[in-house]
């Protein structure tokens, strides 16, 4: 008689061969807390201009509303670390897009466990999501039993910190759900006290119109003079809370998945050289890049915004 794949253990084996750095499952179900928690975040404004946020909270915090079919939720962490010395502070490119887009690369690394999934039992239904949607993947990663949620809003992870992808691979298997760790925090402050925008209202609580991630990446309009001056050299998206956060300083190593940092020496340039930079130059430079996503116009703003203040 043919032995019974344990699909559980067939997951846990791929997504150590593959590199993550944490897995484990969580209901699609969240509890009520984190749905409190994102109505009291909108209802602040601090999602900025952000509207689509507002809509479908519930559909975010159950996923059987939408897909009625899932019973579990898988959540991947992986490492996108790198320790490479930026040598010009006045022109900062955040670590998660020094290297290829990440969303393709964690994508096709669920995708393949998904197919390998299908493999062995045709009838599981499955699909994935890369920080392209409206799910909560910090949320499921914390209810997954991943890591804790640290002031600064993100997942941190034991032995690994909190410069990680998140991924979530939606099942119609039920597995045995992650406990929750606890939150190991405490009474640091050094995230809160190290945002140049005072972005970090309160703990767990970030007030996007401050963020520096924001405003290079998402805010379309021009800066405001307050809004220069709090940029401190970043040019594209922002590790400053996490660069201070202790945690980090023990656990972060660098990556084993080498495509998340491979473009480190190219993108180190000073401010001068970044102001000579084509549309042309641009196209290529970042054509598998999350940075393209600002465009060059954008690009521009940022370069101009951090030059004059």
């Amino acid at each position: 008689m043919k032995k019974a794949i344990n699909l559980e253990e067939l997951i846990r084996q791929f997504c150590q061969a593959v590199g993550f750095s944490a897995n484990g499952f969580a209901s699609p179900v969240l509890d009520v807390k984190y749905q409190q928690h994102l109505e009291t975040w909108l209802s602040n404004g601090n999602h900025a201009d952000m509207n689509w946020m507002k809509k479908n909270v519930r559909e975010r915090t159950d996923l059987t509303i939408r897909f009625p079919w899932v019973k579990s939720v898988l959540v991947v962490a992986e490492n996108y670390f790198s320790d490479y010395p930026n040598r010009h502070d006045k022109a900062v490119i955040a670590r998660y897009s020094r290297g290829e887009d990440y969303h393709r690369i964690l994508e096709q690394k669920l995708q393949k466990l998904l197919t390998t999934l299908k493999t062995v039992d045709s009838s599981i239904i499955g699909k994935t999501y890369v920080d392209t949607s409206a799910v909560m993947e910090k949320a499921f990663a914390v209810s997954a039993g991943l890591g804790w949620q640290g002031k600064n809003a993100t997942v941190i992870i034991e032995n690994v910190g909190s410069f990680c992808f998140l991924g979530v691979l939606l099942l119609n298997r039920e597995f045995p759900v992650g406990a929750e760790t606890p939150n190991r925090c405490g009474s640091c402050e050094k995230c809160l006290k190290s945002c140049p925008g005072n972005a970090i209202t309160e703990p767990g609580f970030i007030d996007t119109c401050k963020c520096n991630a924001y405003l290079t990446i998402e805010n379309k309009g021009a800066f405001s003079s307050e809004e220069k001056s709090s940029l401190n050299g970043c040019l594209y998206g922002c590790d400053i809370c996490q660069c201070a956060c202790p945690w980090n300083h023990l656990w972060a190593r660098q990556a084993t998945e080498t495509r998340y940092f491979n473009h480190s020496e190219m993108l180190d340039r000073s401010l001068s050289d970044w102001e000579k930079l084509t549309v042309a130059e641009f196209q290529d430079l970042f054509q598998n890049s999350p940075i393209r996503r600002v465009k060059f116009e954008r690009f521009r703003r940022n370069i101009a915004a951090l030059r004059s203040r």
